[in-house]
């Protein structure tokens, strides 16, 4: 595996979306039920809306989640993980896994 695909900037800004647990949770929410409205995201984390307007645009930026807006009245915003973004979380649990084994 050829970790300098990416430019070692863009590494640097993967992880600092990682820094912070309610992040990690939304990536961990998302990989588990596949898609979620912000609403069901706003709930499951009880958080305010600008607070997770703001983790989920950070999250967002870096390619891990993105916005799909519902077809029919376009208003509805269901957020899911990118092919990166689920590569990064079930690495993360592989990791997680190893970890316990030992």
């Amino acid at each position: 595996m050829d970790l300098l695909k990416l430019p070692i900037r863009e590494h640097a800004r993967i992880y600092a979306a990682l820094s912070d647990e309610k992040r990690i949770e939304i990536l961990l929410r998302l990989y588990d039920s596949k898609m979620m409205s912000f609403k069901e995201l706003k709930e499951a984390l009880h958080i305010p809306q600008g607070t997770l307007n703001y983790h989920l645009k950070i999250l967002e930026t870096v390619g891990l989640i993105e916005n799909i807006l519902e077809r029919r009245s376009g208003t509805i915003s269901q957020y899911r993980l990118t092919e990166r973004g689920r590569e990064l979380v079930t690495t993360m649990y592989t990791l997680m896994e190893k970890g316990v084994q030992k």
